[in-house]
């Protein structure tokens, strides 16, 4: 038997029509309740949160597994939390493989944005912090590979669970810090509260954990973050090209990973500003996906591998298609690898919200530190909606910003401004995606802004992701059993048209 595009377009048609539905109420990376903890950097750092906050209302963060907790009121705008109410001992990991009571549940009487950093003068990043109402329990993990420069401080991922006996599946792409093999499966189980992080072994030049696969069973909620204990960007294979070439400018990677079913299949990338020269890293996370750049398939790729690009001068923007389902993260690369009298910023990560997670609402803000003083956005939006984007900073007031086509795809236009210390509110009627960062000698911070994180429009026949104007066909034996599924909220029932006559009606239980 023989599913062609007709029939699977069919099925597509039919699953939009249901899943319409399931947008009523869509994650967004607002929230009331967070779940976070802190991976380990070069040093001990100082960890701490700024929150967004629409309204005044009351902040509370604690440790489920301690007596510890810190109530914060808070202001409309921009609230830097005391460093008092995330103290190290509470939420910042060094091990790897050990289970730990280390993480802070944070809430709010109302809806704010949360963002987490963790500083050491020279060497920090920051992240969002996804709402709980929006973790998942499948994520597939994404590190920068170790250089030789910095080849004592590990690629790394953290889990925090959110539900008592938690089991969590890990399938490591590298060799593990505790002697775990790659591509062998190993389990851990974890109470509420409790964290775990995962480092590659150490002293091991272009360890890599991309392509994990972390999932928890029985479908429960973790919170994961991934990134780089310290790390130079790009790779420096050996000392003496270290020597000869500079990039050996070191930083903290730290970014929350999205649940692979908020994965997309297209994606803007924005050149950053006082910067010759981002790095892209595209995962995937099925087999024989095929990368697109502005229309050129530049790629393809199996499950968890990546394929990496230069966004350079004097390009500033680009369009990337995915055939199926994959995570892109922007990094900031080392300050004087490419500029050697330039030493403005450092190697930052910063996930790349998919075109399908267009937000009509964002709010944010920007870090501040004695190096670091300097402060961007990047928006992207549809092209016929610019006149209709509003920034506006809570004490700065709003923004002017200028748009222009993105190579590739005029159907969207960016913009790239230089903003103020301040929190902000990011509103477009048709959508908007951003990612924010900041550059200051030999140091930066960059983070996506926010994003409404939908689960893309598609369906799986035989665990293989079916999209209309991608799939061609596929081929099974007379006899074999064919699965469709697709995963939708708040839909009661879908109906399968299975192009031959006979149609299935699905109820029971929704994801």
């Amino acid at each position: 038997m023989k599913l062609n595009r007709r029939t699977i377009f069919l099925l597509i048609l039919l699953s939009q029509i249901f899943i319409t539905s399931a947008y009523c109420q869509i994650p967004t990376t607002e929230g009331k309740e967070f779940w976070l903890a802190f991976m380990a950097n070069e040093k001990t750092p100082e960890i701490n949160i700024s929150v967004s906050a629409k309204r005044a209302c009351q902040l509370t963060i604690k440790n489920t597994n301690s007596a510890f907790t810190s109530t914060v009121n808070l202001q409309p705008g921009l609230n830097k939390i005391p460093v008092a109410s995330t103290p190290v001992t509470e939420g910042y990991l060094t091990t790897s493989e050990v289970v730990e009571n280390k993480s802070f549940l944070i809430t709010a009487t109302d809806t704010v944005s949360v963002f987490a950093s963790n500083y050491i003068a020279k060497e920090f990043d920051v992240t969002y912090v996804l709402p709980a109402n929006a973790l998942k329990d499948e994520y597939m993990v994404q590190t920068y590979p170790n250089s030789a420069e910095k080849i004592l401080f590990s690629p790394e991922f953290l889990i925090v669970a959110t539900e008592n006996n938690t089991v969590v599946d890990i399938t490591p792409a590298w060799k593990t810090g505790g002697g775990n093999l790659a591509n062998v499966k190993f389990s851990v189980t974890l109470n509420k509260g409790q964290s775990y992080q995962v480092q590659t072994e150490n002293n091991v030049l272009a360890s890599d954990l991309t392509g994990t696969v972390v999932k928890a069973q029985s479908g429960k909620k973790i919170a994961v973050f991934n990134g780089n204990q310290f790390e130079a960007i790009p790779v420096v294979r050996n000392l003496a090209d270290s020597i000869v070439s500079g990039g050996n400018d070191g930083d903290h990677l730290y970014e929350q990973a999205m649940p692979v079913a908020y994965w997309g299949t297209e994606f803007i990338v924005t050149r950053s500003l006082n910067r010759a020269i981002d790095k892209m890293r595209i995962t995937a996370k099925s087999n024989d996906t095929k990368v697109k750049r502005n229309g050129v398939e530049v790629a393809t790729l199996q499950a968890g591998q990546t394929y990496a690009f230069d966004l350079k001068w004097p390009d500033k923007s680009s369009y990337i298609e995915t055939s199926c389902p994959s995570a892109v993260y922007k990094y900031l690369v080392s300050s004087h690898k490419y500029d050697t009298s330039n030493f403005l910023g450092g190697p930052s990560m910063i996930w790349v919200s998919p075109l399908e997670q267009l937000a009509k609402e964002i709010s944010f803000c920007t870090f501040n530190t004695t190096n670091t003083t300097n402060h961007y956005v990047n928006i992207v939006v549809p092209a016929t909606n610019t006149s209709g984007v509003l920034l506006v900073g809570k004490s700065t007031g709003s923004k002017p910003l200028t748009f222009y086509p993105v190579d590739g795809n005029p159907a969207y236009s960016y913009a790239r401004a230089t903003i103020a210390d301040d929190a902000y509110t990011l509103k477009s009627p048709k959508g908007v995606v951003a990612d924010v960062y900041g550059l200051g000698t030999n140091e930066s911070y960059g983070f996506s802004a926010g994003s409404a994180v939908k689960i893309p429009q598609s369906i799986m026949v035989n665990n293989k992701y079916f999209q209309t104007g991608i799939s061609d066909s596929l081929s099974v034996c007379f006899g074999d059993s064919v699965t469709l599924f697709t995963e939708m909220k708040n839909v009661e029932q879908v109906t399968w048209n299975l192009g031959n006559g006979t149609t299935k009606i699905t109820t029971g239980t929704v994801l």
